[in-house]
């Protein structure tokens, strides 16, 4: 998702377009991402773990290229839109095949969390590298190989028959009562008010970042490179604690002070990244922790209510990041205002009473 970010400004340039035009790149991913969530935890559900992730690396190439080619905004846009569908499924099929594990499932999907995160994590500064040395189309090309390098292995690798436990998840029928959960509904909330935050991050990187701290393309890869690592640290921090609950009530304390830290900090760039990477700690925990809930709060269907949440994870941050976009942009101080909003929510949130009933 963050491999072209720190490349925007030239992103723009090279399409004769404003920054904040090309900033609609990331929420249009984003929400390609989310709505494809829906489709890839039914597919995974029914088809299997080779058909979706065939399905969603196909695509994923296609919209690679696609962007690495463009000539325009709207080439640029539907590009990142079909590598945002695709990438829906990366993240969706391996949840539903740990969340098969109920006795581990939070631990399971954190560390499941920081194997998906530790290459994103790089990613920006890998990104503003590329950028550097090859030009920002090159930051669409290298996800386009590896995905591809990615598809050769799932086709030689992966059987090609559903295995015994996927067959009996293709006849899973939707199951309407989960939704109506609060042990569905609460987690998911706090899944994407936390995630929101970021995906705000990500579309106002310029407005956030590079102008009101003056920092170039490479000084932004690493903020945000240092965000990811953080994010890393704290799913492997879920991973080895012994009292998850507690961990987590920890890391909602600490997103509040964060999100202070980013509205008394905008006049210091080292306080401003001490502030993300504690947010960046605490989403590690939070929202590892959340899929876990969701896992156990559904008996069935588990690829959808996943994917649903999902879904709502992404669509909900691209909604806000529209909407910092229509407001003309964020300040630190504003950004850092709105997040601390998000973080007495959270806060809220959990103090609302659960029960697993099935």
């Amino acid at each position: 998702m963050g491999v072209h970010v720190p490349a925007m400004e030239h992103i723009a340039a090279g399409l004769g377009e404003t920054v904040l035009h090309a900033q609609l790149s990331v929420p249009a991913f984003v929400v390609a991402f989310g709505l494809s969530m829906f489709g890839a935890g039914t597919l995974v559900d029914r088809a299997g773990v080779r058909v979706a992730s065939t399905v969603g690396l196909m695509a994923f190439i296609v919209g690679a290229v696609l962007a690495g080619a463009a000539v325009g905004l709207p080439s640029l846009l539907l590009g990142r839109i079909l590598m945002g569908a695709g990438a829906a499924f990366a993240i969706v099929v391996p949840r539903v095949a740990v969340a098969s594990n109920l006795a581990h499932v939070t631990s399971d999907l954190a560390r499941l969390s920081a194997i998906q995160s530790a290459v994103p994590a790089l990613a920006p500064l890998l990104g503003a590298a590329i950028a550097t040395a090859f030009g920002w189309r090159a930051t669409f090309w290298f996800p386009a190989a590896i995905a591809s390098a990615l598809l050769v292995a799932t086709t030689l690798m992966l059987p090609k028959r559903p295995q015994p436990s996927e067959r009996g998840r293709r006849d899973a029928r939707p199951a309407p009562g989960w939704i109506r959960r609060r042990a569905w509904l609460l987690p998911t909330a706090e899944i994407a008010l936390v995630t929101g935050v970021f995906l705000v991050l990500l579309a106002q990187t310029s407005n956030l970042l590079a102008h009101p701290f003056e920092l170039g393309t490479a000084e932004v890869g690493f903020v945000l490179a240092l965000t990811g690592v953080a994010f890393v640290t704290g799913s492997v921090v879920l991973v080895r604690t012994r009292d998850a609950l507690r961990l987590q009530r920890a890391s909602r304390v600490v997103l509040v002070v964060a999100m202070a830290l980013l509205i008394v900090g905008e006049a210091s760039v080292v306080v401003w990244t001490i502030g993300l990477m504690l947010y960046a700690l605490t989403n590690g925990v939070l929202v590892p922790a959340g899929f876990g809930a969701v896992a156990r709060a559904v008996s069935v269907s588990k690829g959808q209510a996943l994917g649903a949440t999902g879904a709502i994870q992404m669509l909900f941050g691209a909604a806000a990041g529209v909407a910092a976009n229509a407001v003309g942009g964020l300040t630190p101080m504003t950004f850092g205002a709105w997040g601390f909003v998000a973080a007495v929510s959270i806060l809220l949130l959990a103090s609302v009473p659960v029960r697993l009933d099935r």
